[in-house]
C-alpha cells in the first residue's frame, strides 16, 4: 500500500465511522465493536462431576460433587448446622461470553455475525467507549481532523 492507498483507505475509515457515530445513540464516542454471544457452560467443564451444590443463601459455600457435599454434611465442620435441604444442584450455567475480535463500527462487526453466525452462540453486538484510553481517543480524533468532512481542503 502506497502513501496515497493509505491516506484514500483512512478517508474511508473516517467516513464509516461518522456515519455510524449518527445512528449510535450513546454519549461515550468514540466506540469499538464486539461479539457477545451466550454459552451455556456445563457444570462438568469447571467442576469435579456434571452438577455441583450452592448454598441457598450463601453462594460461597458450594462443591464439586453430591460426595464432596456428602462428607461437608457429615464432618464436624458442619456441626448440623446445616442439611442437605440447603443445598441445590447446578447442572448449568449461562454466561456472556465476549470474542476477542474488535470492530470499528456495528455494521462492520453485525456484518461479520451474519456471515459467521454457525461459528456462535446467539450472538449479539456489543460496544465499549474508548474515551478512557487516551492514545485511543487521540487517534480517532486525528482521524477526523486529518480526513474528516472538516479537514478537507
Amino acid at each position: 500500500m502506497d502513501k496515497n492507498e493509505a491516506i484514500l483507505m483512512l478517508k474511508k475509515i473516517v467516513g464509516e465511522l461518522e456515519k455510524s457515530d449518527k445512528k449510535e445513540k450513546w454519549d461515550s464516542k468514540p466506540m469499538l465493536f464486539f461479539i457477545k454471544e451466550e454459552k451455556i457452560i456445563n457444570a462438568a467443564d469447571g467442576f469435579a462431576c456434571g452438577d455441583w451444590y450452592r448454598h441457598d443463601e450463601d453462594c460461597e459455600m458450594c462443591f464439586d460433587s453430591e460426595e464432596e457435599l456428602n462428607e461437608f454434611l457429615a464432618s464436624d465442620d458442619n456441626e448440623n448446622e446445616y442439611s442437605a435441604d440447603d443445598f441445590y444442584a447446578i447442572g448449568h450455567q449461562k454466561v456472556d461470553n465476549f470474542q476477542q475480535l474488535s470492530f470499528l463500527t456495528r455494521e462492520s462487526c453485525q456484518e461479520h455475525i451474519d456471515d459467521n453466525r454457525h461459528h456462535y452462540t446467539k450472538p449479539s453486538t456489543y460496544s465499549r467507549g474508548v474515551w478512557r484510553d487516551p492514545l485511543m481517543e487521540g487517534l480517532f480524533k486525528a482521524l477526523h481532523v486529518l480526513y474528516g468532512e472538516k479537514g478537507e481542503e
